[in-house]
Formats: C-alpha cells, sequence, structure tokens
C-alpha cells in the first residue's frame, strides 16, 4: 500500500506512518511538498480546510497511491478568543473523501520550543502526537467507508 501525504513537514509524515502502523497497515508512506494555496496561517474552518483540501488535489496528481493525505493547521476564533484548529483531508483510489477535524485548543499567547500544543499541554503531547490521532481517525473513517459501515 501507497500512502502520499502533501508535505515533506517529518511532524506531518512521520504521523501518518505512525497511524498507519496502528491500523496495522503495510504501508510506504511518501511525503511529497505541495502547497496548501490558503494564507500562511489561515483563518477560520472553511480556509483551513480548504487548504487539506488542496494539498490533496495537487499531491493527488502526481503519482498513483493508495491514499492521498492533505493537513492543515489554522486559527479560528470563537466569542473573542483564538483557537487553534486542524483539519486532515484523506482521498482514496477512487476518490472517495472523508474530512477530519482535530481537537482544537485555544491559542497560548506564546509559542515555545514544542509549539503551541506544547505550551497548551504542558509538553505532555506535541505536534506529531496531534496530528498522528487526527490522521488514525481519518483512515478509519475511510476504510470504514470502504467497507460500506457509514
Amino acid at each position: 500500500m501507497k500512502i502520499l501525504v502533501g508535505s515533506k513537514n517529518k511532524h506531518k509524515v512521520n504521523a501518518v506512518k505512525r497511524a498507519a502502523e496502528s491500523l496495522s497497515l503495510d504501508a510506504e508512506v511518501i511525503g511529497v511538498e505541495t502547497e496548501s494555496q490558503v494564507s500562511d496561517n489561515p483563518q477560520g474552518h472553511a480556509e483551513t480546510l480548504t487548504g487539506s483540501d488542496n494539498r490533496v488535489r495537487l499531491v493527488s496528481a502526481l503519482v498513483e497511491a493508495d491514499y492521498y493525505i492533505g493537513l492543515e493547521s489554522g486559527f479560528d476564533t470563537v466569542l473573542g478568543r483564538t483557537y487553534v484548529i486542524n483539519w486532515c483531508t484523506i482521498m482514496n483510489n477512487k476518490a472517495h473523501k472523508v474530512h477530519v477535524s482535530g481537537i482544537q485548543f485555544e491559542k497560548p499567547e506564546e509559542s515555545g520550543p514544542s509549539g503551541f500544543i506544547g505550551v497548551a499541554s504542558n509538553d505532555t503531547l506535541t505536534r506529531e502526537d496531534i496530528i498522528y490521532m487526527l490522521v488514525r481517525d481519518a483512515l478509519i473513517l475511510m476504510r470504514s467507508k470502504e467497507h460500506g459501515e457509514n
């Protein structure tokens, strides 16, 4: 099985590898540099989801694979508070898509060496952990959809 990730970011690629392993998928995971074609700091769910969709569209046009994964992080402001948000788009080789939003947490005042999630979680979670959970859930939903379970 081949999984293409629309990014060469090590946190994203390693998280996809972990997710595939956790589901006992014998997968070759390859990161491919793509652009999200949205702003560097996407604002709101629509722009952030568009970024993950764009990454899937671009990477799927390059090489044949079983799954294509796009990941995008952004910010959303609700009731005057800004939250870090995450979206995953996964598409299989039959062009079926699943979208999953991950954990959302209030953006700390400042980022530290381990990023916003490290600051928010007192270094109990990493960015890779957050992405891993998001991708794992997306893969579970996609495989369930493929088997007619949803």
